[in-house]
């Protein structure tokens, strides 16, 4: 019965976390940083050392850029949908590594499940397609 109510509180502790995060008038930056250190310390129950914190968010907003930036050639057709899959599975996993270097296994697994898979095929490829099939028309 312990198990159930520390787990009932560190969900309570992390919505609340989250709640405050996208009540507070903040940027979206700091909404994302917020989300993540409320996810951390749900799963780990306790936050991470600042310096380490600060590496995991270098890396998570080196993604959003380069993810930004993939989907911005994408649109303005300078790659295809094709070649879009296949470099947005390479930066993600890139990052996994990274973040699975940063964490170490145990508290990766913690945090974001199993140790990184291969991020080949994280996308329907199908799927992913059509949709930007029906974009162009």
């Amino acid at each position: 019965m312990a198990v159930r109510h520390n787990q009932s509180v560190k969900l309570e502790t992390y919505h609340r976390a989250i709640t405050k995060a996208h009540d507070a008038p903040a940027d979206d930056e700091a909404t994302r940083l917020a989300e993540l250190a409320a996810l951390i310390e749900f799963s780990l129950g306790h936050p991470l050392e600042p310096t380490e914190f600060s590496l995991l968010a270098d890396i998570q907003k080196s993604q959003r850029a380069a993810d930004d930036n993939l989907a911005r050639s994408l649109e303005q057709g300078e790659i295809s949908p094709e070649d879009f899959m296949l470099r947005s599975d390479d930066i993600s996993a890139e990052v996994m590594r990274k973040i699975f270097a940063l964490l170490g296994a145990e508290r990766y697994r913690l945090i974001f499940g199993d140790e990184p898979p291969d991020a080949r095929g994280m996308f329907d490829k199908e799927t992913f397609l059509k949709t930007q099939a029906s974009r162009r028309r």
